[in-house]
């Protein structure tokens, strides 16, 4: 269950406090080996006996560690970024981009552009779910989505993956909205 590639465990520096929070290195541990393992787990969700004494429901199911919030650092990388697309301050996207970098232990950039703001978000949200967007959004996804050699990614992006469609329900309640056309 959500087994982490090892570029992805190397991506961090040694000094990297994310690395921790986000890779379970088991490595050197015996067990019995499953699908796709690296020995190398995402820690994120990760189940902590101590999470879970008050959960609500039966303790097996969540640990009651499974919580979707807006951190801080997203608020900081997502204001950096927009001022570095728009012509803002580049001042601040960098004191930004350092105050994360700060809270994980490395050192500070002494510039930054667009690609450094989407690298810190690489290494800030393993496993959240946005580098997609992110590679979407920057026009990267072509180059960067391709298959792999451990079987996550088994096929190719192209353009026509990035329109999802609208749900019915939506189309029904406004006739002025018409369907994506994700059959390019």
């Amino acid at each position: 269950f959500l087994p982490v590639r090892l570029e992805t465990y190397n991506m961090y520096s040694d000094k990297d406090a994310r690395r921790a929070g986000t890779c379970w290195d088991v490595r050197g541990t015996s067990y019995t080996e499953r699908y796709q393992d690296t020995h190398i787990w995402l820690a994120k969700y990760r189940p902590f006996t101590k999470n879970n004494k008050d959960a609500g429901f039966d303790n097996n199911l969540n640990y009651n560690n499974n919580y979707r919030y807006y951190r801080y650092a997203e608020t900081l990388l997502n204001a950096a970024e927009l001022l570095l697309q728009t012509g803002g301050s580049s001042a601040t996207a960098l004191d930004y981009v350092n105050q994360v970098r700060t809270r994980a232990g490395i050192d500070k950039l002494t510039s930054v552009n667009v690609d450094d703001v989407l690298n810190e978000r690489h290494l800030e949200f393993v496993g959240e779910g946005k580098r997609y967007w992110d590679l979407v959004r920057s026009g990267k996804a072509a180059s960067m989505l391709k298959p792999d050699t451990y079987g996550y990614r088994t096929n190719t992006w192209t353009e026509k993956k990035k329109y999802i469609p609208i749900a019915q329900s939506e189309l029904d309640s406004d006739p002025a909205l018409v369907q994506n056309d994700y059959n390019k």
